[in-house]
């Protein structure tokens, strides 16, 4: 599917993420895609992301939403990993 993308970021001083697009199954009868997303930490040596991090990752959400006519699914939790 045209909807999986995985964007490596790393942070200067360490943390490294994850921005995961996937496919969100569902038994919705709908016309309009929709796209998980997950942002994953996968090393971190900061507690939280730096602003330039924000900013980088809503710009990637602009241009995929730009690119692709989707609904976006996200959720959040606060598990340590």
């Amino acid at each position: 599917m045209p909807f999986e993308k995985v964007i490596p970021i790393e942070r200067q001083d360490g943390n490294k993420y994850l921005l995961r697009f996937s496919e969100f199954k569902t038994d919705l009868d709908i016309n309009v895609p929709i796209v998980d997303i997950q942002f994953v930490m996968v090393e971190r040596d900061v507690k939280k992301p730096a602003l330039n991090e924000l900013l980088y990752i809503t710009r990637e959400l602009i241009k995929f939403l730009k690119e692709n006519d989707v609904v976006l699914y996200y959720y959040c939790d606060t598990i340590d990993a």
